[in-house]
């Protein structure tokens, strides 16, 4: 019998050849069960966005997938990352984020995970704020479960 990781297993394989994977005999890497997060990125309420904070914190909800992924990669490298990371967004009057700025978790994967969340909070395209850059504070609140 082999023994391999998700995405390895050989479909058209006899049982008995079939690989072990994730502790159990698998006939496709799809039924391969994902590990159980023990970790989890929340948005806080956002500030600076005026009459259409609501609209702000939807748009940065539809990131949070993102996010949380960013979070959960690099609570991988450190398990203790976790606490309070503030981002201040700068958007231009036609909605784009020009610049983050970020303060808050002291680790040794702090500067990657702060890449990681200004590449997702980049691809947001806000409404028009107002006729200047608006900075917007949005606080990343990063909690272990377990």
């Amino acid at each position: 019998m082999v023994i391999a990781a998700c995405g390895t297993a050989l479909a058209d394989a006899p049982p008995a050849e079939r690989p072990v994977v994730c502790g159990r005999i698998h006939a496709d890497s799809a039924q391969c069960p994902l590990p159980e997060p023990n970790a989890r990125l929340y948005i806080g309420r956002v500030a600076g966005a005026g009459r259409k904070q609501r609209v702000v914190q939807g748009l940065l909800r539809r990131q949070s997938a993102q996010l949380n992924y960013c979070y959960l990669k690099f609570q991988l490298v450190d398990a203790k990352l976790a606490g309070l990371l503030k981002a201040k967004l700068t958007v231009n009057p036609s909605g784009e984020v020009t610049a983050v700025a970020t303060t808050g978790i002291e680790s040794d994967v702090r500067a990657d995970l702060v890449k990681c969340v200004t590449d997702a909070v980049s691809q947001v395209v806000f409404p028009r704020l107002g006729n200047n850059d608006v900075v917007i504070t949005v606080p990343l609140i990063l909690r272990l479960l377990k």
